[in-house]
């Protein structure tokens, strides 16, 4: 009884916080080592989740909070074609990427046609998690720069103040000695 418990825990665990859910086993064990080590580094550097799943045709895949989490799909097809989806929550505003994505994806094909699911996980993480990076050092730039420009603009506005406050001072002895 005490084995049974133990073995269903073990179980459950594994399927609550497994992030590679291969239902179609597609990953070689060491893929999926591999896939959940560069998933956790991943989550660590960017804060964003990932979730990776193969799916049979009618499987479908739901998160249950959709923020700040990209979604990888393996979805079975007809004779045995494997379909890859990627889903990217809309918080994060791939839209701006787009353009990238699209030539990330295109250079990932030749791993599917290969039916090498593993590396394909592998460097589309690698890719995805650099153009975020990216994004996040322009913005951060952007930070920078508009931080900057107040600094800028707070020294003109006190060296303005004080202009002006030294012209009424003088117009104010004039008209006294007046």
């Amino acid at each position: 009884m005490l084995k049974k418990i133990l073995v269903g825990m073990v179980i459950l665990g594994n399927i609550l916080f497994a992030q590679v859910n291969d239902n179609l086993n597609l990953f070689k064990e060491q893929d999926k080592t591999l896939i959940n080590e560069k998933i956790e580094k991943f989550q660590d550097a960017t804060g964003i989740k990932v979730y990776v799943n193969t799916l049979i045709p009618d499987e479908g895949f739901e998160i249950e909070n959709p923020e700040k989490a990209i979604i990888l799909n393996f979805r079975q097809k007809e004779n045995n074609i494997i379909n890859v989806e990627v889903k990217f929550t809309q918080d994060l505003n791939m839209e701006e990427k787009d353009e990238e994505m699209n030539v990330l994806l295109n250079n990932l094909e030749e791993f599917i046609n290969k039916k090498d699911y593993g590396d394909y996980t592998v460097e589309f993480l690698d890719g995805t998690q650099e153009l975020l990076s990216e994004n996040t050092t322009l913005k951060e730039q952007e930070a920078h720069e508009k931080e900057n420009n107040f600094f800028k603009y707070g020294i003109i506005g006190i060296i303005v103040f004080i202009i002006l406050t030294i012209l009424i001072i003088i117009s104010k002895i004039k008209r006294r000695k007046k």
